[in-house]
């Protein structure tokens, strides 16, 4: 899976970062069914990625994921995937969402879409 970070922090790109995760056949099975939204920062004007945010949530362990927003896969906002704390893709995903203000706090909304009750 291609990941396309854009945001003031460079990386290991101009425009911010890029990376490659491994990912399961039926994650990108999923994404090759999904309507890219977004322009490559990379290739000017070709649209070919689909949005996606990081969460955190604190009351969990190992409580960081990543949105794809689609299709209702595992959310009703499209596909949501835990993130590997040990993966070195995972970790340099979080720090520049992080450095970048860009990891969203997991409070309202669980894993699934769900509101959660207080």
């Amino acid at each position: 899976m291609h990941i396309q970070g854009i945001g003031p922090v460079s990386v290991n790109r101009d425009y911010g970062l890029s990376i490659e995760m491994r990912a399961p056949v039926d994650v990108t099975e999923w994404l090759g069914k999904q309507e890219p939204t977004n322009k490559s920062a990379a290739s000017g004007n070709s649209v070919y990625y689909i949005s996606a945010t990081v969460h955190e949530d604190e009351t969990q362990e190992n409580g960081m994921w990543m949105l794809i927003h689609g299709d209702n896969f595992n959310h009703q906002d499209g596909m949501a995937l835990g993130l590997d704390l040990n993966s070195p893709q995972s970790k340099t995903l979080i720090d520049f969402a992080h450095q970048c203000m860009m990891v969203t706090p997991a409070e309202a909304t669980s894993l699934d879409g769900t509101e959660e009750k207080e």
